[in-house]
Protein backbone atom coordinates (compact mmCIF):
# COMPACT_ATOMS: atom_id res chain seq x y z
CA UNK A 1 0.00 0.00 0.00
CA UNK A 2 1.21 3.55 -0.94
CA UNK A 3 1.56 5.95 2.04
CA UNK A 4 -0.59 9.05 1.99
CA UNK A 5 0.90 11.78 0.33
CA UNK A 6 1.61 15.14 2.79
CA UNK A 7 -1.75 16.82 1.23
CA UNK A 8 -4.10 13.89 1.67
CA UNK A 9 -3.02 12.95 5.14
CA UNK A 10 -3.38 17.16 6.16
CA UNK A 11 -7.22 16.70 4.94
CA UNK A 12 -7.93 13.97 7.12
CA UNK A 13 -5.84 15.21 10.24
CA UNK A 14 -6.08 18.08 12.23
CA UNK A 15 -3.04 20.30 13.59
CA UNK A 16 -2.56 17.83 16.56
CA UNK A 17 -2.41 15.16 14.65
CA UNK A 18 -5.82 13.33 15.63
CA UNK A 19 -8.34 12.41 12.61
CA UNK A 20 -11.01 15.33 11.97
CA UNK A 21 -14.33 14.92 12.84
CA UNK A 22 -15.66 15.50 9.08
CA UNK A 23 -13.19 12.39 8.72
CA UNK A 24 -14.45 10.02 11.65
CA UNK A 25 -17.80 11.20 10.49
CA UNK A 26 -17.19 10.14 6.65
CA UNK A 27 -15.82 6.28 8.30
CA UNK A 28 -19.28 5.99 10.03
CA UNK A 29 -21.46 6.63 7.24
CA UNK A 30 -19.03 5.05 4.68
CA UNK A 31 -21.09 2.71 2.18
CA UNK A 32 -19.39 -0.81 2.21
CA UNK A 33 -21.71 -2.88 0.22
CA UNK A 34 -19.34 -2.96 -2.72
CA UNK A 35 -15.62 -2.00 -1.87
CA UNK A 36 -14.58 -2.22 2.02
CA UNK A 37 -11.15 -2.53 0.60
CA UNK A 38 -11.69 1.17 -0.47
CA UNK A 39 -12.58 2.13 3.54
CA UNK A 40 -10.11 0.70 4.21
CA UNK A 41 -7.08 1.79 1.89
CA UNK A 42 -9.09 5.43 3.74
CA UNK A 43 -8.32 4.75 6.52
CA UNK A 44 -5.19 3.62 6.30
CA UNK A 45 -3.31 6.64 6.43
CA UNK A 46 -4.61 7.34 9.99
CA UNK A 47 -2.52 4.43 11.32
CA UNK A 48 0.66 5.66 10.10
CA UNK A 49 2.89 6.31 12.91
CA UNK A 50 1.12 5.35 15.80
CA UNK A 51 -0.34 1.95 15.37
CA UNK A 52 -0.27 0.09 12.01
CA UNK A 53 -3.12 -1.40 9.12
CA UNK A 54 -2.22 -3.66 6.77
CA UNK A 55 -3.52 -5.48 4.31
CA UNK A 56 -2.48 -9.31 4.39
CA UNK A 57 -3.29 -10.44 0.81
CA UNK A 58 -2.96 -14.25 2.02
CA UNK A 59 -5.90 -13.61 4.31
CA UNK A 60 -7.68 -11.53 2.49
CA UNK A 61 -7.62 -9.39 5.52
CA UNK A 62 -6.34 -6.19 7.15
CA UNK A 63 -4.38 -6.33 10.70
CA UNK A 64 -5.12 -3.19 12.62
CA UNK A 65 -3.46 -2.10 15.95
CA UNK A 66 -4.01 0.91 17.38
CA UNK A 67 -0.92 0.98 19.56
CA UNK A 68 -2.97 2.51 21.82
CA UNK A 69 -2.93 5.99 20.75
CA UNK A 70 -6.64 8.12 21.18
CA UNK A 71 -6.15 9.00 17.51
CA UNK A 72 -6.44 5.31 15.92
CA UNK A 73 -8.98 4.52 18.70
CA UNK A 74 -11.36 7.34 17.22
CA UNK A 75 -11.17 5.61 13.85
CA UNK A 76 -12.12 2.37 15.50
CA UNK A 77 -14.66 3.63 17.35
CA UNK A 78 -16.10 5.29 14.05
CA UNK A 79 -15.73 1.86 11.88
CA UNK A 80 -17.63 0.32 15.33
CA UNK A 81 -20.31 3.22 14.47
CA UNK A 82 -20.65 1.91 11.00
CA UNK A 83 -23.19 -1.17 11.63
CA UNK A 84 -22.76 -2.72 8.05
CA UNK A 85 -18.83 -2.66 8.18
CA UNK A 86 -18.52 -3.91 11.88
CA UNK A 87 -21.17 -6.88 11.28
CA UNK A 88 -20.16 -7.68 7.76
CA UNK A 89 -16.07 -7.77 8.20
CA UNK A 90 -14.99 -7.77 11.77
CA UNK A 91 -13.24 -10.98 12.41
CA UNK A 92 -11.09 -10.79 15.38
CA UNK A 93 -10.44 -8.03 18.93
CA UNK A 94 -7.50 -8.72 21.12
CA UNK A 95 -6.93 -6.89 23.99
CA UNK A 96 -4.33 -4.19 23.35
CA UNK A 97 -6.16 -2.84 20.66
CA UNK A 98 -5.35 -5.39 18.05
CA UNK A 99 -8.15 -6.10 15.12
CA UNK A 100 -9.03 -7.98 12.00
CA UNK A 101 -11.18 -7.36 9.34
CA UNK A 102 -12.15 -8.95 6.27
CA UNK A 103 -11.54 -6.83 3.39
CA UNK A 104 -10.92 -8.55 -0.57
CA UNK A 105 -8.44 -6.85 -2.82
CA UNK A 106 -10.17 -5.65 -5.76
CA UNK A 107 -9.68 -8.27 -8.41
CA UNK A 108 -8.55 -7.78 -12.21
CA UNK A 109 -12.27 -8.81 -13.05
CA UNK A 110 -13.29 -5.58 -10.46
CA UNK A 111 -10.85 -2.85 -11.88
CA UNK A 112 -11.57 -0.18 -14.49
CA UNK A 113 -9.03 -0.01 -17.45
Amino acid sequence: MAKATGFLKNMLIDNGGHPTESTLQKIEKWSVKDDVFTLMSYVQPLFEGYGKCEYNPDKESWIVSTGGWSGCEDVIMSLQKNHLFWSLCWMLSKRGGHYEFLGNAPTGDNCES
